[in-house]
C-alpha cells in the first residue's frame, strides 16, 4: 500500500515531488526520479517519514544508475536518522550491504547484511536476499564455509524466497565446490575464469610498424 501522501490530493511541495519521483521509477526513468527525490529533500516543508523514504528511494535509483557510492551515502544518511521507521531502517541495512558489495567492499557488505539479519523487522523474502548477498560477500573473501551456510539458510526459507532468487541460490549452493577454484570477479554474477595468455599467445601491441615486404621485380619482356 502506498503512503497516504502519495494518493492524497492535499499535498505539500515535498510530497508532490516525492510522488513524482515514485511515478518516474514506475516509468524506469531513474535519472529524473533522482532529481525529484533530491528536490523533495531540499524542500523546506519536508518532515519524517518522508525524509527517510526520500533517502531510501534516491539510494535505490542511484544504485540502478550504477552510482553505488552515492547510493551508499543515502542509505547511511537514512540509518543515522533517529525517527526513521524501523522496517525501513532494517531494509536500508540490506540495501547498503548490496551497494558496498557492488563496490567490492566485501567486509563492509558482510557487516551490513549481518546487522540487517539480526533485526526482527526484516521480512523473510528480504532475509533471503540478505543471506544471498552475505554468502556472495563471504565467498569473495574465501569464507566458503560461511557462504555455504548462508546459501543453505536462504534455501531453508522455502516458499518465502522469490522464485528467481531461489534458482540463483540453488545454483550457487550446488556449484560452490567448483566456484572455490575460480576467482571472484564481479559481485552478484557467476565468476568466470579468464585464461592467462602465454607469452607466445600475446599480441604484439608495440607502436612500431611492421616492415613492408620487398617490392616485386617485374619480369623483363623479350624482344
Amino acid at each position: 500500500m502506498l503512503p497516504a501522501y502519495i494518493v492524497s490530493s492535499d499535498k505539500t511541495q515535498a510530497e508532490r515531488l516525492f510522488s513524482r519521483g515514485v511515478v518516474k521509477i514506475s516509468e524506469y526513468n531513474y535519472l529524473e526520479a533522482e532529481h525529484e527525490f533530491t528536490a523533495a529533500l531540499a524542500s523546506a516543508d519536508i518532515i519524517e517519514p518522508l525524509i527517510a523514504e526520500s533517502l531510501f528511494y534516491r539510494g535505490e535509483v542511484r544504485k540502478f544508475l550504477n552510482n553505488f557510492a552515492a547510493a551508499e551515502q543515502d542509505y547511511t544518511a537514512l540509518l543515522a536518522r533517529e525517527y526513521a521507521p524501523g522496517a525501513l531502517k532494517a531494509e536500508a541495512w540490506v540495501r547498503r550491504g548490496a551497494a558496498r558489495r557492488l563496490q567490492n567492499n566485501f567486509a563492509g557488505a558482510e557487516q551490513d547484511y549481518t546487522v540487517g539479519l539480526a533485526l526482527t523487522e526484516l521480512p523473510k523474502w528480504l532475509q533471503a536476499t540478505a543471506l544471498f548477498g552475505r554468502a556472495e560477500a563471504r565467498r569473495a573473501q574465501h569464507d566458503f564455509t560461511g557462504a555455504e551456510q548462508d546459501y543453505k539458510a536462504a534455501l531453508d526459507l522455502g516458499a518465502d524466497v522469490p522464485f528467481l532468487l531461489m534458482r540463483k541460490l540453488s545454483w550457487f549452493h550446488q556449484n560452490l565446490p567448483t566456484l572455490q577454484l575460480r576467482p571472484h570477479t564481479r559481485p552478484g554474477l557467476s565468476p568466470v575464469v579468464v585464461p592467462t595468455a602465454t607469452p607466445e599467445a600475446k599480441l604484439d601491441t608495440s607502436p612500431h610498424k611492421a616492415a613492408a615486404p620487398p617490392p616485386r621485380k617485374r619480369p623483363r619482356r623479350k624482344g
